[in-house]
């Protein structure tokens, strides 16, 4: 007989017993904020994540070793088209309503 066979729970199903509510509460969170916030606003903070996670390995881990300039030339297009989107954004919403 397997000794493993015998085990009452498992790790992978003690995990996911740990990570349904987890899951349950980031939703809730992310709900709870698209309240507030405009879903562009949401999603453009979920998707400069990374930017954010390697902005704070370079400050705190010293991991810049791997930096290169096409990643610095990759940063500033993204950086450009966030927010020269946001400008162009006010822009219009300006000229709408003064005409």
């Amino acid at each position: 007989m397997n000794p493993q066979s015998t085990q009452p729970y498992s790790p992978s199903a003690t995990s996911d017993l740990l990570t349904a509510p987890e899951a349950a509460g980031y939703l809730r969170i992310s709900l709870g904020t698209l309240r507030h916030l405009s879903a562009f606003t949401t999603q453009l903070a979920i998707n400069l994540e990374p930017l954010y996670a390697i902005v704070l390995a370079v400050l705190f881990l010293d991991e810049a070793r791997d930096l290169d300039g096409r990643f610095f030339l990759g940063v500033a297009i993204v950086l450009v088209a966030v927010f020269g989107h946001g400008w162009l954004q006010q822009r219009l919403t300006e000229r709408s309503r003064s005409v």
